[in-house]
């Protein structure tokens, strides 16, 4: 998926988890991999793991959990 769908995308899948829940990504180099996280923390989320595999980087992401 091409930067910035890729953190779109990643919010989406999020949003049908439940809280505490937690989603394995995938990303390339480069813009990817350095927005994409970032993204996700400001919307609440953890990042677990960042972790780089061959070519690509595994992102481990725990949905926030909602407090109200």
């Amino acid at each position: 998926v091409r930067c910035p769908l890729n953190a779109m995308r990643a919010k989406v899948v999020l949003q049908g988890l439940s809280p505490d829940e937690e989603l394995e990504i995938l990303l390339d180099d480069g813009a990817p991999i350095e927005n994409v996280p970032q993204a996700l923390v400001a919307e609440g989320h953890s990042v677990l793991l960042r972790e780089k595999k061959g070519d690509y980087w595994l992102l481990r992401v725990r949905k926030r959990v909602n407090t109200k």
